[in-house]
């Protein structure tokens, strides 16, 4: 009875239609030259609260986090590989920031990265209107 339930299952799994994924092409950088002072202000509190030296530290999930903005190593990874950034730039405070402010102004939760950051521990809030 088993065998025949496990066989009837399996065929049903197999007639279901199957939806074909693609690879899409990494996004392109966003040109953001200028930010307003109010978001360079919140980046800066930001990079203040979070923290992290150059070379990492543990992190409250047992995961390295390194540099100003505590960036884990597969987060930047997803994140650099969308904007352009190379991993390699995983321990450069300017390429943190830059990448930190292409997540923000792409998507409208990014700051929920720093989530713990912008609510609870430091409480510095959302970013304000990142436009110049």
């Amino acid at each position: 009875m088993f065998i025949i339930a496990a066989v009837a299952l399996w065929t049903a799994v197999q007639a279901l239609p199957c939806k074909s994924y693609q690879i899409q092409p990494p996004r392109t950088p966003i040109a953001h030259t200028k930010v307003s002072p109010a978001f360079e202000a919140w980046l800066d509190e930001l990079a203040k609260h979070e923290n992290c030296p150059i070379d990492g530290m543990i992190d409250s999930n047992g995961q390295m986090s390194y540099g100003p903005f505590c960036y884990q190593a597969l987060t930047f990874k997803r994140y650099g590989k969308e904007f352009g950034i190379p991993f390699e730039k995983l321990q450069d405070p300017e390429a943190q920031r830059e990448l930190t402010i292409d997540i923000i102004e792409r998507y409208p939760y990014g700051w929920m990265n720093w989530l713990n950051t912008c609510l609870y521990t430091a409480q510095i809030g959302l970013p304000p209107e990142q436009k110049a």
